[in-house]
């Protein structure tokens, strides 16, 4: 071994060493933070409005910009979530958790991404990145002119020195920088922040990159709304597997409120696509119609479900009357409600449902033409006079005679069973049981009982 080849590997060597030392003070903390904001920013909020067009304020759009970051942001469902504005001048931002920040640290750099869009074709309106420190805001960078499509843009608000405390508050969001009469779309806006820790006398200080807003931590879904007293409900995870619809309770039953109402909370692991079935039941047992929802948990968010409006749930005294008869219509709805219920569409009588959420409807068949119906119940809200989805539907037979005569077994429908028994009592030498097969009442069984059975057999089974 040569001097040069000593000095070469001594000289490689010291490298080595050196990276070990410097090197392992650069680590990356807490990647898998919130990838989304954790609420609206109260420093900076004005001219952006949500998806329903209602103005942002301090609590409710975080849920907007909810999207997945990535190159996923071109395929961002942002055209169902979002915030939005046009105005030159119009702020928005957000607190971020950089609560994995030490306190002492030093934060250097905050690298600000948003999945943005224009609304409508160009000449584009303008926008740049801004952050909040302790309440004092800034934008930075040049100029972003929003494309037609969702694409990311990020800046980099370097060259800081910010002094993490226990008490620091960090925002960011976005800003319109120019006049054009056209709406800029943001549906999803994250951060990573820089930070360096204060070393040992002598040695050099670590930098550390936290992803603030990036990760995959599970989602929290709340679901709140209106259904009737006593209630039971679930929420079930609806899955395919092997062919076969699959549905498993999360986290047991749970009941509703004196007055309907209902709150419940849940954590769905990380998916890009899970089904839920939100089942309800009244307090006698009877099912209402279930409501589904789909949702992409694959990046962590909180998820708020609210405003479930439940249809009431149904139930016929009979299923086939005599026209003139009277027929109970009964369920469950929310408390003071006003409960209609529909023969095909049409309404045909009302009720306000009691303070337990019982309804009852009295019907007289006689004002109705023979034939079957759909019947289904739907409710009125006391407040908005909001007309909610209908029930599941039954359906309902109004013979010209009592139905029960032709059900000869009793199994609530008219059939060949039932045919075999007719033509069993009409043919019977056994006046007692031939007599049965007498139904238009003329006192003998004939051939004019025949063509009875057979219309309203043709009648109840249209």
């Amino acid at each position: 071994m040569n001097l040069i080849e000593v000095k070469t590997r001594f000289f490689l060597g010291g490298i080595v060493v050196l990276l070990l030392l410097f090197g392992l003070q650069t680590v990356y903390a807490d990647t898998t933070s919130t990838l989304r904001p954790i609420a609206d920013g109260g420093d900076d909020s004005a001219n952006w409005s949500n998806t329903g067009g209602t103005t942002c304020n301090t609590v409710d759009c975080y849920t907007e910009v909810d999207e997945s970051s990535g190159s996923s942001c071109t395929d961002s469902d942002g055209d169902t979530s979002f915030i939005e504005a046009s105005a030159n001048g119009a702020n928005q931002t957000f607190d971020i958790n950089i609560s994995s920040v030490p306190e002492g640290a030093t934060i250097s750099q905050v690298n600000i991404t948003v999945c943005q869009k224009r609304v409508g074709a160009a000449p584009p309106n303008k926008f740049q990145t801004r952050k909040c420190v302790d309440g004092v805001c800034s934008n930075f960078g040049t100029d972003n002119a929003a494309g037609g499509n969702y694409a990311e843009v990020t800046q980099s608000h370097a060259a800081l020195s910010i002094l993490k405390t226990a008490t620091t508050d960090l925002e960011v969001g976005v800003s319109i920088t120019d006049t054009k009469d056209k709406l800029v779309r943001i549906s999803q806006i994250s951060a990573i922040v820089t930070y360096t820790i204060p070393g040992e006398p002598g040695e050099p200080a670590a930098v550390e990159t936290v992803r603030v807003c990036g990760g995959n931590s599970p989602t929290k879904i709340i679901f709140s709304g209106t259904a009737y007293p006593g209630a039971t409900l679930g929420v079930y995870l609806a899955r395919e597997e092997w062919g076969v619809l699959q549905q498993a309770i999360i986290d047991g039953e749970f009941n509703t409120e004196n007055d309907g109402s209902f709150h419940k909370e849940i954590i769905s692991p990380v998916e890009e696509r899970r089904v839920y079935v939100l089942r309800i039941k009244d307090k006698d047992g009877k099912e209402g119609r279930s409501k589904v929802f789909t949702y992409d948990t694959k990046f962590n968010r909180v998820i708020n479900q609210e405003n479930i409006f439940f249809a009431p749930t149904l139930s016929l005294s009979k299923p086939a009357v005599s026209r003139g008869e009277l027929l109970l219509i009964s369920g469950y709805a929310a408390p003071g409600n006003k409960v209609e219920s529909l023969f095909d569409g049409k309404v045909t009588g009302e009720v306000k449902a009691e303070d337990g959420g019982l309804y009852r409807i009295l019907i007289d068949t006689g004002q109705v033409a023979l034939g079957n119906y759909k019947v289904q119940i739907r409710q009125v809200g006391s407040e908005n006079e909001k007309v909610n989805e209908m029930s599941e539907s039954k359906i309902l037979r109004v013979s010209s005679f009592s139905f029960t005569l032709i059900d000869f077994n009793g199994d609530n429908k008219i059939d060949i069973q039932d045919w075999s028994v007719f033509l069993n009592n009409w043919s019977a030498k056994d006046a007692v049981i031939k007599a049965k097969s007498d139904l238009n009442g003329d006192g003998k069984a004939d051939v004019s009982d025949f063509s009875v059975f057979l219309t309203n057999f043709q009648l109840g089974n249209r």
